[in-house]
């Protein structure tokens, strides 16, 4: 059994009087990952059931292995958390940045970020940040950037006839890389997640994925793309929400993907997070086992799909959306069962 090591790192007061401690736990295996402890044990715990429903595929942070689920087949494990920062801010945000590794044919280390309402311990996603009617002009604005970036990288490479015979099939193929990646920028767009962010010093920071795959990356010098935006740069382009979160002034979230709701299937308290893919996890309150799901949102509908490890339908809900909330039933595939179901967003 894996040892696990608690370490005290931060501790912030914040304009919201929420007063709170970054802890890491260790594997064996030298995985880093945080628990946050804070006073309101409320805005705690959605802050600790994102993290580690998301990332290590539990709820239950208190057990002695917290990291079992993903490094139960070590034979296998792809990904592994070596470190992370907590982004400084004077607004009312818990801005993470998770350095994590992906291992395939070789390894690799990236960022991931997490941004979090200090006053309801949500998860900040670009929908509530952004005015969906600014999110196209924002788009192109980080795309044009992008792709300046790229036609300068293009225009400084060596010419032919300054290229070493050895060399040639390297810059030849590096700028196939490019020129493909100029084709399709304008793929990417915030409103489909094509962007990640995090907050620093109260700057946003919109980050995008580089132009190569796993297995090309060699070829590419330029890596991940990321642009910063000043608070006087991005407030034309932030959500009623966003410009409250700012000022910290009372808010509404608007996207409920990526929050923790909570709910009762019959008499049985439920907890479950939905993430951008349409994809995510519940559990019941009393057991922490946490049992995959997808599902489909339309017309204020929502159809939950509950998967097996064989990713066979087990369950399905069928709710309906009154302002935060959904109502309806859960019904076990192949039998009569049949419950009622709520689940809300107190935010």
């Amino acid at each position: 059994m894996n040892k696990i090591f608690i370490i005290l790192i931060l501790l912030f007061m914040h304009q919201t009087d929420a007063q709170y401690q970054v802890n890491s736990i260790h594997s064996k295996e030298d995985d880093t990952f945080p628990i946050v402890s804070i006073s309101d044990k409320k805005i705690e715990e959605n802050i600790n059931y994102y993290l580690h429903s998301t990332y290590l595929e539990t709820v239950n942070v208190s057990s002695k292995n917290p990291f079992e689920k993903i490094i139960k087949k070590s034979e296998s494990r792809t990904k592994y958390f070596h470190d992370f920062t907590v982004n400084k801010n004077t607004i009312p945000v818990f801005s993470l940045s998770l350095l994590t590794e992906y291992c395939g044919a070789y390894c690799e280390e990236y960022f991931e970020f997490a941004n979090f309402d200090l006053s309801n311990g949500y998860v900040i996603t670009i929908d509530d940040l952004i005015d969906q009617n600014k999110s196209k002009q924002l788009t192109q604005i980080l795309n044009n950037k992008i792709r300046n970036e790229i036609s300068d990288f293009i225009k400084k490479m060596p010419k032919i006839n300054q290229i070493n015979q050895q060399d040639i099939d390297y810059y030849n193929d590096q700028k196939e890389i490019y020129k493909d990646c100029l084709e399709s920028i304008d793929l990417y767009q915030l409103s489909d997640n094509g962007f990640n962010y995090y907050i620093s010093n109260d700057s946003i920071y919109f980050q995008r994925g580089r132009c190569s795959n796993h297995a090309s990356r060699a070829l590419d010098e330029l890596g991940n793309f990321t642009y910063g935006f000043t608070k006087k740069e991005i407030e034309p382009f932030l959500s009623e929400y966003g410009k409250n979160l700012y000022g910290n002034q009372p808010r509404k979230m608007t996207d409920f993907k990526e929050k923790i709701f909570a709910g009762k299937i019959r008499k049985y308290p439920i907890k479950g997070v939905i993430n951008q893919n349409n994809f995510g996890f519940y559990w019941y309150e009393r057991f922490k086992q946490l049992i995959e799901i997808d599902f489909v949102y339309e017309n204020q509908e929502i159809i939950i799909n509950e998967k097996d490890y064989n990713n066979n339908t087990t369950a399905t809900f069928k709710l309906k959306q009154i302002n935060n909330q959904f109502i309806g039933s859960w019904k076990k595939t192949n039998t009569k069962e049949n419950f009622p179901v709520e689940i809300h967003f107190n935010f």
